[in-house]
């Protein structure tokens, strides 16, 4: 029985296996909105969007908690060109979100449904169509944000 803080908690925690480490797009998922990124580009934020029962009558023994997945990736910093404060492109934005946007649902497809014997706290996993804000500024700095929804089943806590 998974209630929905668990399920954030291990959702973060296998994200940031799959997506976090070397030759990974992501330098942290958070399981917890951010009020600043202190620098970490590209990262994920885990937060939790709410729960419903599975049915009207709350006899189900089964509940869905939603999720919001957001990427942070900085637009551009033009640097000094050194080891220090390297250059970041347009470009390099656009690539960084679209391996972290590939990666995410690969790394999900790992932890889909119960049958994976690694995946004890949800019985199925769903993952919606993506959306892109262009641009958000945070912290005085122009990031791309893509936000995931993702809903998963869980047997209800008690």
């Amino acid at each position: 029985m998974t209630d929905r803080k668990t399920a954030r908690e291990a959702l973060a925690t296998k994200l940031t296996s799959g997506m976090v480490g070397v030759g990974k797009p992501c330098q942290q998922v958070f399981a917890y909105q951010k009020e600043k990124l202190e620098g970490v580009t590209p990262c994920l934020v885990v937060v939790s969007e709410g729960t419903t029962p599975d049915d009207v009558e709350l006899s189900s023994p089964y509940e869905t908690h939603t999720f919001g997945l957001h990427t942070f990736t900085l637009y551009k910093d033009i640097g000094t060109g050194t080891a220090n404060a390297p250059e970041w492109t347009e470009q390099e934005s656009e690539d960084a979100m679209d391996v972290m946007a590939n990666d995410l649902k690969q790394t999900l497809k790992l932890y889909t449904d119960r049958t994976n014997e690694q995946n004890p706290e949800w019985l199925f996993l769903r993952l919606s169509k993506s959306e892109i804000d262009s641009y958000t500024d945070l912290e005085g700095f122009e990031f791309r944000h893509e936000y995931f929804p993702v809903q998963l089943d869980c047997l209800e806590s008690q």
